[in-house]
């Protein structure tokens, strides 16, 4: 099939009407696979002809049941278990309150133990894709202030969401309020600002009010029965704003209280549902332009035939009058009403096309309307010529190919790089970026949960693996968590077991994104002999994101001699080599798909384990184009050989290039002999990157970081300072589902 043209077959194009049967009669998650892959299809999905009649995401309400509380969802398909609704993913806050649902994105409002009364900390995340972003502290005035926050995202229109956090000045004398000024975040620029210029005692409250955004403008309900318009908030910080009226009930009018409506939209047009004076009718009405324009009466709904009762208003001793019912929220789109009904306590829903009432749940809550949206935070503005070459190799199979092509790769955009670190295993991980400009990745992992305390562990391919503790975390287990910082995703794993005093660990990452979307984390149990001074793993539990588990890989040889701790690794081809102490590569095969492993030895080049130099002039494993590199000094660290490998199990080591330490430090001497015997060089290689042509060492008199480069044979310096430094690539692909949850995964342009 020619998916650009939507031919099916040699020259067969099908109609436009029974391709739109075809397309409707699929799953809506199978229908955004699908629409990917051409682009005749994905422009059904915008056009408002055929767009009714394409299938569209299960929704659902959100709700606690106090503020505190688990998050839980009343699905309108009970059997839908697409996407993370209870907010799991979030970090382990003190407490988080559901504060607002907008296009598929959901606001929170979270405090922590430090968290001071003078400031609203919130979230907003996305249960499709997981992602979540803590927005900066905002501010609170004192007590007489209430606040109401909303959040506004219309993908149609930006892809960037804005939250509004209304300050609201009250009267307790004549019981109204009155907004004072707005916080205005925007997730373009990731800042808070504030609009101040508001009209004092202006009678205007939009707390627990529906909003809508069309077409750049934010449409708010009011108390008073009137539409508050805020517009221009994305591209200046001065808004403007406006009122017009709803139609219908006069704010004088003593119905207002009981029989309120609610604002919506479809297809772009705003919309006003209201009861009648009696509530046996629902009014539904639509507005022709703004901010002249009328509203026009489209629809009239009879809750008489719907509830079957003609009777829908009580009158209180009091002269308070209440309606049995209450306008929940509005899908327009699917021709839906909800509709909570006071005395069954029941939420419910009601069909434009059918006149039916259907039962969602029992039980009256407060409760947020939910669609999925399966499409990504974006970058920042700020951050968007970073990504240009990713996005374009995405819209050309042609030019995604070269991103491939060994002969064309070298000389394509490749992402920025540099080095994690900490100056102390629990303080703040920092970046030793080589592009000194560079901030488009949040490698200080702030993103992540707020740990007692954090330990870089290991960096592979753009993730960076991470142990961590809690007050409440105990000695026999270690935590780990796998993050990205170019995506802001990370996955907590399973604790694993620790044995008692008396065996060390080795923790390593390997991700290959060239082979597996999936990665995998390898924690070697070593037990050490203090007489002999040498160790032997004993067991090695690895980690699988494919399905979230740890299995034991026990077989190992009594005494065998190897040790991993501190050494380098690399994933090839499904195989994981790591670099011994005794200066040989350990291999493990099949890791991926069995709970037996195999694991092989073979040597490295130069130095045999026997060699007075080994411990002053160690090598380095790395790849290149999908084979494998050993770097290592010469034996008066003069010339760096760099050597690669022909095959495995069974192959040599051929020597591919010479470079010339001597003349890049312009010295010839390398090496110390100190008093005890032990010899040491000036410097170590701390990482490879010879895709890139380059070598990174420390230099140990000058306590210094550098690269050397291949091509040119100079040193250039990254920082100063020794630290444990763990080489970061960027990778801005997404986390895959687990394997049981495939079915379930979704993606959308």
């Amino acid at each position: 099939m020619d998916a650009d043209s939507g031919d099916f077959g040699s020259g067969n194009k099908l109609p436009d009407d029974l391709t739109l049967d075809v397309l409707s009669r699929l799953p809506y998650k199978s229908f955004c696979r699908a629409k990917c892959t051409c682009t005749g299809w994905l422009s059904f999905s915008s056009n408002p002809h055929y767009c009714d009649k394409l299938p569209k995401p299960l929704t659902g309400f959100l709700y606690q049941k106090s503020d505190s509380s688990a998050i839980e969802v009343a699905s309108l398909c009970p059997d839908d278990r697409s996407f993370d609704t209870s907010l799991s993913f979030l970090p382990r806050y003190e407490w988080l309150e559901l504060t607002d649902s907008c296009n598929g994105l959901v606001l929170c409002k979270y405090g922590r133990n430090t968290s001071s009364p003078s400031v609203a900390n919130f979230v907003v995340c996305n249960p499709a894709t997981r992602q979540w972003m803590e927005l900066p502290e905002t501010l609170l005035e004192p007590e007489g202030h209430s606040y109401a926050t909303k959040l506004a995202f219309d993908p149609s229109w930006s892809p960037y969401f804005y939250v509004f956090n209304f300050e609201e000045k009250r009267n307790p004398v004549e019981r109204w309020a009155c907004i004072s000024k707005v916080a205005i975040f925007s997730s373009r620029n990731s800042t808070w600002f504030m609009d101040d210029k508001w009209e004092p005692s202006n009678q205007i409250s939009v707390d627990c009010q529906p909003h809508v955004l069309l077409g750049g403008k934010l449409f708010l309900q009011t108390s008073s029965c009137r539409v508050l318009v805020i517009d221009a908030f994305h591209n200046t910080e001065q808004p403007s704003h406006w009122i017009f009226d709803l139609p219908g009930y006069k704010p004088t009018s003593p119905m207002v209280d009981c029989l309120t409506g609610y604002l919506g939209h479809k297809s772009g047009v705003l919309h006003y549902v209201q009861p009648d004076t009696g509530g046996r009718t629902l009014l539904v009405w639509a507005r022709d332009g703004y901010p002249h324009g009328d509203w026009n009466l489209k629809h009239r709904l009879s809750m008489s035939d719907a509830f079957g009762q003609d009777i829908f208003l009580d009158e209180h001793f009091d002269g308070f009058l209440s309606c049995h019912y209450d306008i929940q929220s509005l899908d327009l789109e699917r021709g839906l009403v909800f509709l909570c009904h006071f005395a069954a306590e029941r939420l419910l829903s009601y069909s434009l096309s059918t006149g039916k009432l259907t039962k969602i749940r029992d039980g009256l809550r407060r409760y947020l309307y939910y669609v999925p949206n399966c499409s990504m935070f974006p970058a920042k503005e700020t951050d968007k010529d970073q990504d240009s070459f990713c996005r374009a190799k995405c819209t050309c199979t042609g030019w995604l190919s070269f991103s491939s092509n060994p002969h064309y790769c070298d000389k394509l955009p490749k992402p920025l790089t540099g080095f994690l670190y900490q100056k102390s295993d629990s303080s703040a991980v920092e970046v030793a970026s080589l592009c000194p400009d560079d901030g488009s990745f949040d490698t200080s992992l702030s993103f992540l949960p707020r740990y007692e305390w954090l330990e870089l562990t290991d960096s592979c391919n753009g993730l960076v693996l991470c142990k961590y503790g809690r007050n409440t975390s105990s000695p026999s287990v270690a935590h780990f968590v796998v993050c990205n910082p170019a995506t802001r995703q990370w996955m907590e794993l399973p604790e694993t077991l620790l044995e008692p005093e008396g065996d060390s660990y080795a923790t390593k990452l390997a991700f290959d994104p060239s082979w597996s979307p999936y990665f995998y984390v390898f924690n070697f149990e070593e037990k050490r002999n203090p007489v002999e001074r040498w160790a032997c793993i004993s067991k090695v539990a690895i980690f699988s994101s494919r399905n979230s588990t740890w299995f034991m890989d026990d077989k190992w040889e009594p005494s065998n001699q190897i040790s991993v701790d501190c050494q380098p690794h690399v994933l090839l081809g499904g195989k994981l080599f790591l670099q011994t102490s005794s200066c040989r590569v350990l291999v493990i095969d099949a890791f991926d798909n069995t709970e037996q492993p195999s694991h092989w030895i073979f040597d490295l080049p130069g130095y045999k384990p026997t060699s007075p130099m080994v411990d002053c002039l160690t090598g380095y494993l790395g790849h290149k184009s999908g084979v494998l590199h050993y770097v290592q000094p010469d034996t008066g660290g003069r010339t760096l050989l760099v050597w690669a490998r022909d095959g495995y199990p069974h192959g040599h080591w051929n020597l591919k290039h010479r470079l010339s330490m001597s003349d890049a430090f312009g010295q010839n001497i390398f090496l110390d002999e100190h008093f005890d015997g032990f010899v040491s060089c000036h410097y170590d290689i701390v990482s490879l990157d010879l895709e890139r042509g380059l070598v990174f060492l420390c230099h140990f008199a000058a306590e210094r970081l550098l690269s050397y480069s291949l091509s040119t044979g100079k040193l250039t310096k990254i920082r100063d300072g020794l630290r444990r430094y763990l080489y970061y690539v960027p990778n801005c692909s997404m986390f895959p589902a687990k394997e049981t949850d495939k079915d379930q995964d979704v993606s959308e342009p």
